[in-house]
């Protein structure tokens, strides 16, 4: 059984390993004065330990700083290579259609009284109904809707998609180009040729931030809680906020120029905001596009 989130570790892990390891030992030396011999002993035992940590996981999260990390701090972290092992050891696999779906997770959410976002409408040419929703089933449709039936404007996202990938935030269309947002402009054809429509696509109405957060751009960032089960009870095992820069249409981290900011899980402070990854990485202390402060 795959699932959506063994494909984004399986993503991750292709975004850390464009970190040139060389370069990387460099900087490190440069920056905490930590020798090349020291750096690849630590990358040796920590290969070896319970986290197997890789090469590029060890400068992706500043490993090398031994003031931050202690070693038995280091032995804490863990590689997307083992991920699927730990989700299924900690998971209960019964849910994973519920979540990898998005369909099914507003359907479900929705029926729970909980609010989700708008679907205009789906693309998808797979043997499966979506019920009241519009269901587009060929690319004339979608480029039909495109023209003269979407309310702009809109986040079209894979609907077994995760961590952004193949999302677009589009604008508007003129001409038979959609405006997509950050200023680039796609020719419906070409946006359409990019789609699976065996997994299918989400059309739906774009959401704003809240009022009192527009001070950090135009777009949703999101506060992510990760919840642990232990014992039969629910505990809070850490929050993190995810807030847009740049020309991102989306707040992952991945999205160079976006920031990450850990957050107090008992008061809601947030403690650290970063931006980059690795020998880049920077504290900030006020949004790069606004100037707001956090």
């Amino acid at each position: 059984m795959d699932s959506k989130a063994t494909r984004f570790s399986q993503e991750l892990s292709g975004h850390k390993k464009q970190l040139d390891v060389r370069q990387c030992m460099q900087l490190a030396q440069r920056e905490t004065g930590k020798s090349f011999a020291s750096q690849v002993h630590d990358i040796y035992k920590l290969t070896r330990g319970d986290g197997k940590l890789a090469a590029q996981d060890y400068y992706y999260f500043r490993l090398y700083d031994d003031e931050v990390y202690p070693f038995a701090e280091k032995q804490r972290f863990l590689s997307d290579r083992i991920h699927r092992r730990v989700i299924e050891h900690c998971c209960d696999q019964h849910w994973w259609a519920a979540a990898d779906d998005k369909f099914l997770a507003y359907t479900l959410l929705e029926g729970c009284g909980a609010p989700v976002p708008h679907t205009q409408a789906i693309f998808c040419i797979a043997p499966r109904s979506f019920g009241r929703l519009r269901r587009l089933d060929n690319a004339t449709a979608v480029a039909d809707f495109l023209k003269s039936g979407a309310e702009y404007p809109l986040f079209a996202k894979p609907l077994a998609g995760v961590g952004s990938f193949g999302a677009f935030l589009i604008e508007g269309q003129a001409e038979g180009n959609l405006q997509l947002y950050g200023g680039a402009s796609l020719p419906i054809g070409e946006f359409i040729a990019q789609l699976d429509a065996e997994q299918g696509y989400l059309f739906q109405s774009l959401l704003r931030p809240h009022p009192s957060l527009t001070q950090f751009g135009p777009v949703v960032s999101t506060v992510r809680a990760i919840v642990i089960i232990e014992n039969g009870r629910p505990q809070l095992l850490h929050t993190v906020w995810k807030l847009p820069a740049g020309r991102n249409h989306a707040d992952n981290f991945w999205r160079e120029g976006n920031l990450l900011g850990a957050v107090n899980s008992a008061t809601g402070t947030v403690e650290r905001m970063v931006k980059g990854v690795g020998p880049w990485q920077q504290s900030v202390t006020e949004h790069p596009d606004t100037k707001a402060p956090i």
